[in-house]
């Protein structure tokens, strides 16, 4: 069991951070807000649930902590930090390998999530595999 797999204890410090993030869409010359001032923190073992309208910024928001925010979309304040990490200014190259390793996201819609022909677990055996795991029987019970 990793130190990321255990549950969240005192003097822990958190594996995700979001600190006064602030989002726009740029239409034009103009910038909207779109998310504005948001902070929360994930301890290691810890679920957290975003709620809100259609249209609130909750996927802009998990996009954002990736890297992966879609034009016009852009953060225009604030701190990610993921396991004492600060994201944002991380290079394409590192970003990748954040998304590889460590930090993943499944959108709402499983068929542009998920491959309806394969078998779920093989696909998250797959994710297993692109991270590195080579042991089968730690794959197996992973999965």
């Amino acid at each position: 069991m990793t130190d990321r797999e255990r549950e969240p204890g005192a003097g822990e410090s958190p594996l995700l951070q979001v600190k006064n993030l602030s989002l726009g869409i740029e239409r034009g010359s103009s910038l909207f807000t779109v998310v504005e001032d948001l902070s929360f923190e994930l301890m290691p073992g810890e679920i957290l649930g975003i709620v809100g309208e259609s249209g609130c910024g909750k996927s802009l928001t998990a996009l954002s902590i990736l890297g992966l925010l879609p034009p016009p979309a852009r953060i225009i304040s604030g701190s990610i930090v993921f396991d004492d990490r600060e994201v944002l200014g991380l290079s394409p190259v590192e970003l990748r390998r954040l998304r590889v390793r460590d930090i993943a996201i499944v959108f709402q819609e499983p068929f542009s999530s998920l491959n309806p022909l394969m078998r779920v677990g093989r696909q998250i055996a797959e994710a297993l595999k692109l991270r590195g795991e080579r042991d089968r029987a730690l794959i197996r019970r992973r999965v």
